[in-house]
């Protein structure tokens, strides 16, 4: 294995592991965070005020959202499992398609430049 081949897979080991690390990070923050009831009672708010709007009193009708728990919650908690993997598959393929463009320009063919007048590339 090349030694470039080793820094792209090490690179790729960092970055996905921090990808997870961060989204199991903030699942821990807004899971376990003390002012859960602070935040409940600002989703509550948030939820009088849609139901306030639509009934056409604001300025946009808006529908009452049905969940009692803020959406952050719900989809830490509950989807977790496919946040993490759709993310890390969007991370691969993101990661795979920059380390092949890198590849490409590093070694890829060189450009010959002519510089006489009398040789003209062939278009």
């Amino acid at each position: 294995m090349s030694r470039t081949n080793v820094l792209m897979l090490t690179v790729y080991v960092i970055l996905i592991a921090s990808i997870a690390g961060g989204l199991c990070f903030a699942r821990s923050r807004v899971l376990g965070r003390p002012d859960t009831n602070v935040s409940q009672e600002a989703w509550q708010q948030w939820r009088q005020e849609a139901e306030r709007q639509s009934a056409g009193q604001g300025p946009v009708t808006r529908r009452v959202p049905t969940a009692t728990e803020a959406p952050t919650v719900l989809l830490l908690r509950d989807h977790f499992g496919a946040c993490l993997t759709l993310t890390l598959m969007i991370s691969t393929v993101l990661y795979a398609t920059l380390a092949f463009m890198i590849r490409g320009v590093l070694f890829g063919p060189k450009l010959q430049l002519h510089h006489d007048a009398k040789q003209r590339p062939i278009a």
